[in-house]
């Protein structure tokens, strides 16, 4: 999705593609966390 908007909208640039690309790892990295432990609290 990131390259898909650096290709096409003017106003992103390259810095703001990486951005976009931290952004995402850390917030589904927060989540995938998140899930995991809520998961090994309810089946353990």
């Amino acid at each position: 999705m990131g390259l898909v908007m650096y290709g096409t909208n003017p106003w992103v640039d390259l810095t703001a593609a990486l951005v976009d690309c931290l952004w995402a790892l850390v917030y589904y990295g927060v989540t995938g966390a998140a899930i995991g432990w809520v998961f090994k609290l309810n089946h353990y």
